[in-house]
């Protein structure tokens, strides 16, 4: 999914101590980008769902 591409990391230049204390950015790590492979399958899938969705929220006639 696309959530998989929401990282958050921070580094800081001074005293660390100014900031606030539930700010917990600094200790975490790049995350690396995906593959095209591995965000093509994943669009494929949230796809997939949505479409699965739609056709169980509609009624189609025959």
């Amino acid at each position: 999914m696309v959530d998989n591409l929401k990282t958050i990391n921070a580094t800081y230049k001074g005293d660390r101590l100014a900031t606030d204390d539930n700010y917990s950015y600094f200790e975490r790590s790049p995350s690396p980008f995906p593959s095209s492979e591995q965000m093509v399958y994943d669009t494929g899938e949230d796809l997939k769902s949505k479409i699965k969705e739609i056709i169980n929220q509609n009624k189609f006639r025959n």
